[in-house]
C-alpha cells in the first residue's frame, strides 16, 4: 500500500498532490519493507524455540501468554525500523540533507553509497539470510530430533517459515547484487563530479531498480500472507 503512491506517480507525474505525497509514501515504503523482514526473522526465533526447546517455549508462553509475547517483538522491531529509516525520510522530506552536513560532493557520494551498504543492504539482505538461514537450519535438525515432543502444529509452522525464509532468500539475491555493483561504482561517480560532469545511470540499471521494486513488494506480500 506504502508503494502505490509512487507507483501512480510514475506513471503519471502531472498529478501535483501525488507529488507532495510521494517523499511520504516512499519513507513510509521504507520503513514497511524493513519491518516485514525484521518480523520474519522475529517469527523464526519463536519458531527456534517452539521447535528446539518445547518445554521452555511452552513454560513461557504460559506464563506471560500470547499477546505479551507478540508486543515483545512488535514494538522494537518498529521502534528498529523507524531508527534505521530515519535518515532517509528526513532526506526524502527535505528537513536534512547529507549535502548540508557534507559540503564536499566527493564525500556527500561515498557517504550516501556506503551508508546503503549499512541498511537496507546489511540490515535487511546480508544479516537477515545469514540469521534465517542459520534459525531454518536448526529447525530442521530439531525437528528431526524432537519429532514426538513437539507439536504437529509447531512443526507444521516451522515448514511454512523455512518455506517463507527460501522465498525470503531468493528474491533478495537480486537486490544484494545490484547493492554491491552500486559500492563498485564509486570511484566512477567520484570521478565524474571531480572532472565536473555528469554520471547517468543506464537504462539497464533502471530496469533492474524497477524489478528490485517488484521482487520486494512481492516478498512483503509473502510475508503477510
Amino acid at each position: 500500500l506504502t508503494n502505490l503512491v509512487f507507483s501512480v506517480n510514475t506513471l503519471d507525474p502531472n498529478i501535483p498532490f501525488l507529488s507532495t505525497l510521494v517523499p511520504v509514501s516512499d519513507g513510509l515504503c521504507h520503513i514497511a519493507v524493513t519491518a516485514s523482514v525484521f518480523l520474519t526473522i522475529a517469527i523464526t526465533v519463536e519458531r527456534y524455540y517452539a521447535v528446539c526447546f518445547p518445554h521452555t517455549y511452552q513454560s513461557r508462553l504460559a506464563g506471560k501468554g500470547h499477546w505479551c509475547i507478540i508486543i515483545s517483538y512488535i514494538f522494537p522491531v518498529f521502534f528498529t525500523a523507524i531508527l534505521f529509516n530515519l535518515p532517509k525520510i528526513l532526506q526524502l522530506t527535505r528537513i536534512v540533507s547529507l549535502a548540508h552536513i557534507f559540503p564536499d560532493r566527493g564525500s556527500y557520494i561515498k557517504i550516501g553509497i556506503i551508508s546503503q551498504v549499512f541498511h537496507p543492504l546489511a540490515t535487511t539482505c546480508l544479516i537477515p539470510i545469514l540469521m534465517l538461514s542459520f534459525l531454518n537450519l536448526s529447525i530442521l535438525k530439531g525437528s528431526k530430533k524432537k519429532s514426538r515432543s513437539t507439536s504437529r502444529m509447531d512443526l507444521s509452522m516451522a515448514r511454512t517459515m523455512m518455506t517463507i525464509v527460501t522465498v525470503f532468500i531468493i528474491l533478495s539475491i537480486p537486490k544484494m547484487v545490484l547493492a554491491l555493483y552500486e559500492v563498485s561504482t564509486i570511484p566512477d561517480i567520484v570521478e565524474c563530479y571531480e572532472s565536473s560532469c555528469y554520471y547517468y545511470l543506464s537504462s539497464k540499471r533502471w530496469a533492474m531498480d524497477i524489478l528490485i521494486r517488484y521482487l520486494v513488494m512481492l516478498n512483503s506480500s509473502i510475508n503477510f500472507i
